[in-house]
């Protein structure tokens, strides 16, 4: 952890913003100018309320240079917004494609599992990545050897603390900083601090000590009703095993428009045969009000997203989702057997609509229909681009209207990064066990 966060990226960001060590440039120019390092702090800052709680905590305003910095603040800002903010900025790019090596190494160390096979190639990058930076920043000058600090060097043995203690996050956590964060709440007097200090730190001990002695569970400290939640507050469907609602909810009226999508998306999703008919007939059986709750949260520890159009006014954006549909790649050949592939989107989640399957309208919809649809509103991100050499997604606008998409499909929230090119970045932390598990007869590439 501080191999990484508190060291190496604070020493980058020295050398990209000011005289590291009353050093010039030499012969690079990974410089930042100021006035842009000003609007790149400024975008770290702003972007606390375009990425989700669960990302971390805010960053704040990097040019400043008062504020504690911690490891955290650096893990967020160089994992999710310096990807997007500093595209573009530096001087040459292979200052910015040098970064992005670190940033996809970094992703490379803490994923969940790493195959053995895969060591190799993180020993290589940080080599590689090492040799470059001899290049560009100490540039083989002796008088420059003070940028070549033991840190540098310690990178070339992340793989071999994988190899003998597995994926790092097993052993970078923020530990002392969770345990310093809880424990200073517990001063009560500014006069005698440690006082305090000593005095919950004996006391949390003693209930260790008593939990451990007679086998006792939380709810013997924090009651046993702690966690019961009140009525109306959630709700879960058999038929969807993966999420659950979260309240509020609403009834809200079909619309005549509403009414349309939904006839459409049932007639393709259970119909035999999707017809003009049928979808006329679906429509006729739809009910004049519909189920409406603010929150879904994918369980086993997945995110919470929240519908924009139930909860507003959010200090931190928790509505913007990647979801996955299956693509039919032959769907311009007529007469093919379809070549159903995953495709991803990204877009704000604006509503959860909960549609009861009444007898007349399972009647039409045929046995593969569940009792209860849960069915997402989705506002998709105009002019996505293509995943640039780095896997960047950019996109500047959301589309006019919705589409609507089964809530399954939902996998989890995303982040957005203001780019001095009026775009937004994307930020996408999500990893295989996000991932929509599609099944049925089709066949599916992946």
């Amino acid at each position: 952890m501080h191999l990484v966060w508190i060291d190496l990226i604070p020493l980058l960001v020295s050398l990209y913003s000011t005289d590291f060590k009353d050093l010039d440039q030499g012969a690079g120019e990974y410089r930042i100018a100021p006035h842009i390092w000003r609007t790149i702090g400024k975008a770290a800052k702003d972007a606390g309320d375009t990425i989700p709680s669960v990302y971390g905590r805010r960053v704040p305003d990097l040019a400043d240079e008062r504020g504690y910095r911690t490891a955290e603040t650096w893990s967020v800002w160089t994992l999710y917004i310096a990807p997007g903010s500093l595209k573009g900025r530096f001087p040459r790019n292979k200052y910015y494609n040098h970064f992005m090596q670190l940033v996809r190494l970094l992703d490379a160390c803490i994923e969940l599992e790493i195959p053995r096979s895969n060591v190799a190639t993180i020993r290589q990058g940080f080599i590689d990545w090492v040799n470059k930076f001899e290049e560009y920043f100490y540039q083989y000058d002796p008088s420059r050897v003070s940028i070549c600090t033991s840190i540098i060097h310690y990178l070339l043995h992340i793989a071999d603390c994988i190899e003998m203690q597995g994926p790092v996050w097993v052993y970078w956590a923020f530990v002392m900083e969770r345990h310093c964060g809880r424990i200073v709440r517990a001063v009560r007097s500014c006069k005698h601090p440690w006082a305090s200090l000593n005095n919950f730190v004996l006391a949390e001990a003693q209930l260790e000590t008593v939990q451990s002695l007679y086998n006792l569970d939380n709810d013997f400290f924090t009651g046993p009703n702690h966690h019961i939640r009140a009525a109306g507050s959630f709700a879960r469907f058999t038929d969807y095993e993966t999420c659950e609602l979260l309240a509020p909810s609403r009834m809200s009226p079909v619309t005549p428009y509403l009414a349309s999508q939904l006839a459409n998306v049932l007639a393709q999703w259970y119909g035999e045969t999707y017809t003009e008919h049928l979808r006329a007939a679906i429509k006729s059986r739809l009910p004049h009000h519909i189920e409406e709750w603010g929150k879904v949260r994918r369980l086993d520890g997945g995110d919470t997203m929240h519908a924009a159009d139930l909860i507003v006014n959010e200090e931190r954006d928790m509505t913007f989702v990647r979801y996955e549909q299956l693509v039919d790649r032959r769907r311009h050949q007529q007469h093919k057997t379809a070549v159903l592939k995953r495709q991803a989107y990204y877009g704000q989640l604006r509503r959860i609509l909960v549609l009861p399957v009444s007898p007349p309208l399972a009647e039409l919809l045929g046995d593969d229909a569940p009792q209860t649809v849960l069915i997402a509103a989705v506002a998709e991100c105009a002019d996505l681009s293509p995943p640039d050499a780095h896997g960047l997604q950019f996109f500047s606008k959301l589309k006019d209207g919705v589409e609507l998409t089964e809530l399954r499909t939902i996998e989890c929230l995303i982040g957005r990064v203001p780019t001095h090119s009026g775009h937004w970045a994307i930020a996408d932390r999500s990893n295989a066990l996000s991932r929509v598990l599609f099944t049925g007869s089709d066949v599916v590439e992946t």
